[in-house]
């Protein structure tokens, strides 16, 4: 059987996907950005595979993912093309429940909180070393890593691409860079750590930020696929 053609995208939250002044965001800047990875599938002819990594807990995340996929659909029922309509989030790593209960709470409001956490997420992987400085920085890099690995056995990934702005996305940024077609993406609120590893470091801050890496991959791309064609600096956010 044919290997299809993927694109695994990896992203934080807090100050890319959600401002950091208030963690949220505006969903026409949603819908500029889910443009920008839908005009991606038509440039490569490669599905995007989404993926959510944060050291949130499980239950807010499973609350961050439900919205995400109203986002997501009602993108999609404006799309005509099969190509140009985005999957769900694939899947998400947030922080281990069990660090949201005090030990010896009951049992039954563990239930009730599992009951709530989207099955898509998984425990962002915790370090051997017990005294590391930045647990989730190894989680982070575990999981886009272990994704990435796998993908590999059964698609063609054409690119990965990863966006994040702190310390804790260093990790998974070095190993994105060393992939073929690795591609690091850095918004303007960003530490100055992550834009040294990053190939687009935008003047927007959070999601327009990432929304401008990847109109600048998809710039690139038009550009490798004639040469001679005209490209202005825009991400048509309109």
């Amino acid at each position: 059987m044919d290997k299809k053609d993927v694109i695994m995208l990896y992203s934080d939250f807090e100050g890319t996907i959600l401002r950091e002044s208030d963690g949220n965001y505006d969903d026409m800047e949603m819908y500029n950005f889910l443009k920008q990875l839908s005009k991606l599938q038509e440039l490569t002819g490669a599905k995007v595979k989404m993926h959510i990594v944060s050291p949130i807990s499980k239950n807010d995340m499973s609350k961050k993912l439900e919205r995400l996929d109203k986002n997501f659909m009602n993108f999609n029922r404006l799309q005509k093309d099969s190509l140009a309509k985005l999957n769900l989030i694939e899947g998400a790593a947030a922080s281990p429940s069990e660090e949201f209960f005090r030990k010896g709470e009951a049992d039954f409001l563990h239930e009730v909180y599992m009951r709530r956490v989207d099955s898509r997420i998984v425990d962002l992987k915790k370090p051997t070393d017990q005294n590391s400085k930045n647990p989730a920085a190894f989680g982070k890099a575990n999981y886009v890593r272990s994704w990435t690995e796998l993908m590999k056995t059964t698609n063609n990934v054409k690119m990965v691409i990863y966006c994040g702005n702190g310390r804790n996305d260093l990790d998974a940024m070095s190993y994105v860079t060393r992939q073929k077609g690795g591609f690091v993406i850095c918004p303007k609120n960003s530490r100055h750590e992550a834009k040294a590893m990053a190939q687009c470091v935008s003047e927007k801050t959070d999601l327009p930020g990432i929304t401008d890496g990847i109109a600048k991959i998809n710039r690139m791309l038009e550009q490798k696929s004639d040469p001679g064609k005209n490209l202005t600096d825009n991400n048509e956010q309109r």
